[in-house]
Formats: C-alpha cells, structure tokens, sequence
C-alpha cells in the first residue's frame, strides 16, 4: 500500500467517523479537586488526548445520533474502540490544524460562519413559526387569492395561417371553409403553401395550448378562437398587426380545480415557509437598523472582475464536456 492510499484511506475513516454528526464535544481535563464530567456513567475517561478527555457520553451521542442500522454496528468492543480511535485521530487532526493557523484560514471561517448562522436560523428563528401558527382562515384566504395556482382554466387549441395581403389572405379563408371540418392535414398544408408566419408555419401552423388571459396570441386572435365551438371550425379573417390570420379549432380542453381539500397541506407547508423567511428578512432587518450598513458605490465600481479562464480550469472542465453521458445517470 502507498503513502498516497494510507493517507486517503485514513482520511476516509476519519470523514465515516465523524460524518453526520457533531463534532467531538471532548472536554479539557479539569483542574485538581474540580469535576467537570457528566454525573454517572456518561461522564467517565474512555480516552485522554493530551489535556483533552473523550467521554462514554460522547462515544455514546456519536453512536446514538446514527440511524438504527448504522447503530447497529457498534455493538462489539472492537467496533466501539475503533470509533474511539477514529475520534481520537480527529481531535489529534483538529488540534494540529489549529496549530498551524488553518482556524483562521479564510475559507474555513467562512465555512464555520455559515454553520453558524445555518443554526442561528434553524434554532431561533425558523423553530418559532410552528406549524399550529397556520390557520384554516389562512388556508383558505390563500387558496382563494391564488386559485389559478391549484387549477387550469379552460382552453384553445388552434391552427393559423398568417397573410398579410387582406385579398390574397379572403382566398386562402374560403379554401380552408371548403375543406372537410375533419381533415386536419388538408389544412396544414394550406399552412405550407399559403401562411407567412414562419415560426407556427414549421408545425403545420399548430400552437399549443392557451387560456383566454394569454397573451401568445393579439387579444382579437383569442377572442375569435374561443368563439369557435367544434374542431375543425374557421375563424372568419382576423386583421392583427402581423396580418390576417385565419384559425381552426383542433380541440377545446376543459379547465379543472383542484378542491381545498386536496391542496391543504401544501398551502401549510408554503404558508409556514413564507413565515420562516419573513422572520429571517425581519431580523435581518434589525440587525441592520442597530448596525447601520453604508456601501460605496465609487469603490464598489472598481472591482475587477477576471473573465479569464486557466488551464487548470480549462482542463477541469473540458473534459466534462467531452465525456459520454452513462446510461440512466444525468449529466453533471
């Protein structure tokens, strides 16, 4: 075995050790005739790292704050000496690493500062928005302002063809009212041959879907569309800015509601969460009324932004570009 391989295999016990779980809570070693241990059981030595002590009740958290099948694992001695062991590496890690000055590394008070405020805002702030504070007014106040959201109303399917000479546009109308009300085809190719609107015209003049508050259509075009009654029914000549158009009812689709009932605990679960970002938007915003922010936009101008891209980074990414996709496994 390697160096490299010892070191990466070390490094990946100590992570399965300590992941999922906070970090070692180990106490210092107390001054003579004091006690700082636990009562019982839990506050007895397991190991001494220098002045630090690891405790049964921190092996015991460790091994208690895992799920059930991972518990399970540690119920011989070997099993349990080596989580000790992997505990005592990671504190003597910790402690080298505070040594060297890696605790006042930029990243890694960047990264302690964000664990931080992740707890501030879980543990006081959103843990105060209950899920109690959500009433069955406010359940449904906001599913009558927001019906739309649990719901489609009804809509259109069309054909166009688009022509901007009004005579030319009559001719193309009263062919298409000669044709059989069922045969779709005969229409599209009046699309082929006559429509001008190059973007529908490469779907045989078909457009998707739309409500009569849509706006992929001029509002006369939506008007006239909904008036139709029966596939295959003709629009008579519509004037829009991009020329005439003449429409043909594919299909009418029925809107639907989902009721109260069904959407209850989603419009909760959005309540509680709006609650919880409010509390955060308000405390932040006390904190910046006790501690006035001012921001200099002359020197917030000079900052330079590097839109260069290394080697190094060149090369980290390439290769992602190039690398086949695995079967059933989206890309990166």
């Amino acid at each position: 075995m390697t160096n490299n391989f010892r070191l990466l295999a070390f490094a990946l016990v100590i992570a399965a050790a300590t992941a999922s779980v906070p970090a070692c809570k180990a106490v210092r070693r107390p001054p003579e005739g004091a006690s700082a241990r636990p009562p019982g059981a839990a506050g007895e030595a397991i190991a001494r790292v220098g002045d630090l002590v690891i405790t049964v009740g921190d092996v015991q958290n460790r091994i208690n704050a895992q799920p059930p099948v991972v518990r399970s694992h540690y119920g011989s001695l070997d099993k349990k000496k080596q989580l000790v062991t992997d505990l005592v590496n990671f504190e003597l890690m910790a402690a080298e690493a505070v040594r060297r000055g890696y605790d006042r590394d930029p990243d890694v008070v960047r990264m302690m500062k964000q664990q931080m405020i992740g707890k501030l805002v879980q543990k006081d702030l959103e843990a105060k928005v209950k899920t109690d504070d959500v009433s069955a007014a406010d359940i449904e106040r906001y599913y009558d302002e927001h019906a739309r959201d649990f719901g489609r109303p009804e809509q259109v399917q069309v054909s166009q063809i688009v022509i901007k000479d009004r005579a030319r546009a009559a001719r193309v109308e009263a062919e298409a009212r000669a044709l059989p009300r069922e045969d779709a085809k005969a229409f599209r190719d009046l699309v082929s041959r006559y429509s001008e609107d190059q973007d529908s015209k490469t779907r045989g003049g078909d457009m998707a879907p739309f409500d009569r508050g849509s706006d992929v259509l001029p509002e006369a075009a939506v008007r006239a569309a909904f008036a139709l009654k029966s596939a295959g029914e003709i629009t008579e000549l519509i004037p829009t800015e991009e020329g005439f158009r003449i429409l043909r009812l594919a299909a009418r689709v029925p809107g639907y509601s989902r009721p109260l009932i069904d959407v209850t605990a989603q419009i909760r679960q959005q309540l509680i969460q709006a609650a919880r970002a409010k509390a955060v938007t308000d405390f932040v915003a006390g904190l910046r009324a006790q501690h006035p922010v001012a921001i200099d936009e002359r020197n917030l101008a000079k900052v330079a932004i590097d839109t260069t891209v290394s080697s190094n980074q060149r090369i980290a990414i390439e290769p992602r570009r190039r690398r086949a996709p695995t079967p059933g496994v989206p890309a990166p």
